[in-house]
């Protein structure tokens, strides 16, 4: 069930937004590259994740391509849950847009700190909004 859960709140995150912020970036670059989620809470509460939860990914090119794949154990087994491909964008400011193929915009805030960044969303389920915080470390 947790996997479940897990896996809409990824979903439902591409549509809602607020911001996480530690070190302004004015350099597009910083967001180049695969990052690999490390951790998610949810209003203060972590969620457990497996190591099939951290192979999700997201990976932004120098082309404004990006790739995110979301992977869940499912029959003990870890399977792509979830996979989304289309153009990235920098506003400035640490935020960003990612526009899916035949997909509305995503506009986010990420906090940058060392080799990590963190995203804050209000997640909206069922009437009920509640902040969630996924840190992502950046692979290469």
């Amino acid at each position: 069930m947790k996997k479940i859960i897990l896996f809409s709140t990824l979903i439902s995150m591409l549509f809602t937004s607020s911001c996480a912020k530690d070190d302004d970036i004015s350099d597009e670059t910083a967001i180049i590259g695969t990052w690999t989620l490390i951790s998610h809470f949810i209003e203060g509460v972590e969620v457990e994740l497996d190591d099939c939860d951290m192979t999700s990914s997201i990976s932004y090119d120098e082309n404004y391509n990006y790739t995110r794949n979301t992977y869940q154990t499912i029959s003990n087994n870890c399977e792509k849950s979830y996979n989304e491909i289309g153009v990235w964008r920098f506003l400035g400011k640490n935020v960003f847009t990612t526009t899916p193929v035949d997909g509305e915009p995503y506009k986010f805030t990420v906090g940058f700190s060392g080799n990590t960044y963190t995203t804050e969303d209000l997640v909206e389920k069922n009437g009920v909004k509640k902040l969630h915080r996924l840190t992502y470390t950046k692979n290469n």
